[in-house]
Parts: structure tokens; sequence; C-alpha cells
């Protein structure tokens, strides 16, 4: 035998024994998904996912959401909440309330998009004070949590501190109140 028909006797084998292999792993299914378990964070999901269709999330008012409910999109069915908020319009003024509804597959949320008067009409709202603690720093959106802090005696006290902006030192405080309500 010489050497060439011994390299094809090597290396036919070997590409057939590749080619079986390529076969048998692309034949694996895929992991089924669950479209529809029940979106436990959703009110967190929509805290996460507001910065992308409000252009300042920062100072929203009134905010309001229902319960996930089922609703029927297409040929499915799928999770929703509806949501109502004030956003800020400009610096100093706020817009038209918003209603938007937020559609989820596989318990994430796909669209949040604004509603139509049948899709939110009966929807039972309740306060969703979550939506109005998102502060944003050039661009990073983050919720906080504020109001008055419980302080002895019964009294309630309100700390606020001022922050000012070093693009090398990040945030700084310049200044500190506490106030008794």
């Amino acid at each position: 035998m010489n050497r060439k028909s011994e390299r094809r006797g090597v290396l036919l084998p070997a590409a057939l024994l590749a080619f079986a292999l390529a076969a048998a792993c692309s034949r694996r299914e895929e992991p089924q998904v669950d479209p529809n378990p029940y979106p436990n964070d959703y009110k967190a999901g929509i805290v996460k996912f507001i910065p992308k269709v409000v252009s300042d999330p920062s100072n929203i008012r009134n905010a309001s959401i229902s319960d996930p409910a089922f609703m029927q999109v297409g040929s499915e069915s799928r999770y929703f909440v509806c949501v109502r908020f004030t956003p800020k319009k400009t610096a100093t003024e706020y817009g038209n309330p918003e209603e938007r509804i937020a559609i989820f597959y596989a318990g994430q949320i796909t669209q949040f998009v604004l509603v139509t008067p049948e899709q939110c009409g009966n929807a039972a709202y309740g306060p969703f004070p979550e939506l109005e603690r998102i502060v944003c720093v050039q661009g990073n959106c983050r919720q906080v949590l504020n109001g008055p802090l419980p302080g002895p005696h019964g009294r309630a006290y309100i700390f606020t501190v001022t922050l000012r902006f070093s693009p090398r030192l990040g945030l700084l405080p310049v200044s500190r109140a506490l106030a008794n309500s």
C-alpha cells in the first residue's frame, strides 16, 4: 500500500466519526421554557424597566399598579400588570399621567406599552411607592428608600443630605439637616 491510500484509510473514518458526533450533538432538544410562570418580582421588574421608556424616571408621582392577571395575547394567554404614573416633563414641570401595560413571557417583561381603554379599564390599582423612589445620576438609575426616619420617643425625624457630583470623586455631601416633624 502506498502512503496516499494509508492516509485515506485514516482520514475517512476520522471524518465520519466527527460527522457522527456533530449530528448526535445537534439532536439534543432545548429545554422547554414555561411561558407563564407567575411573575413574583413584577414590581422590581417594572422599577428596572421604567428608565427604558421614561426620559426622566426620577420623581415620578401618583404611581399605582394592578396585581398580575391573565390576558389573551394573540392565540396565547400571558400575565400582565397595569401601571399608572405621572412622569416629569421637564426639570420643574410634570407631564400628563400615563397608563402602561407590562406583558410577561417566562416571568420577564417583554412589552411595556401605552394601554388602550379596554386593556386596563377594569384593573384594580393599588399604591406603587417603589416607582416613586427612583433616583438617576448620570443615567444610572436605582431605587432608594426615603421618608421620615423613626426617632426616639415616637418622634419622626427627616434627615436631608445635599450632594454635589465631582467627576473625579463622585458624589460628595455638601450639607446635612435633621428636622423634627
